[in-house]
This record gives C-alpha cells, structure tokens and sequence, in this order.
C-alpha cells in the first residue's frame, strides 16, 4: 500500500494580505467580522495568516461579479 502525502496549505501572514490588497489590517479583520473575507487561523500566538486557497477563490469570486 502506498501512502501519499498530505498536500500542505500555504498560509500569507494577515499583514501581508492587506499590503496586497491595499487595505489596513484592521480594515481586514472588520471585513474578516462581518464575513466579507476568508477566516484567517492563529499561526502563533499573535499571528493570523490566510489559506492560499481560500484567498484565490474569494478573489475568483470578486472578478466574476466585475
């Protein structure tokens, strides 16, 4: 039997997601709250980062309703 890895997420520090986007970091976690964005995960304690993939659909989501 053979076992297969288990791919691994890339996860994007929450600071580096609002540089990209052009937004603040609060103004992430407000869109975060009110279930605008992708939920980000505890990388340590006081660091969030965001699933790659969840970023790339929410972003493939945006440009279908352009």
């Amino acid at each position: 039997m053979e076992i297969k890895p288990t791919p691994r997420k890339r996860l994007i520090p929450r600071r580096k997601v609002a540089e990209q986007l052009g937004v603040n970091v609060r103004t992430l976690k407000g869109m975060e709250q009110r279930g605008e964005f992708p939920p980000s995960i505890y990388i340590s304690e006081r660091i969030r980062a965001y699933d790659e993939q969840a970023l790339d659909a929410w972003f493939a989501e945006r440009s279908r309703q352009s």
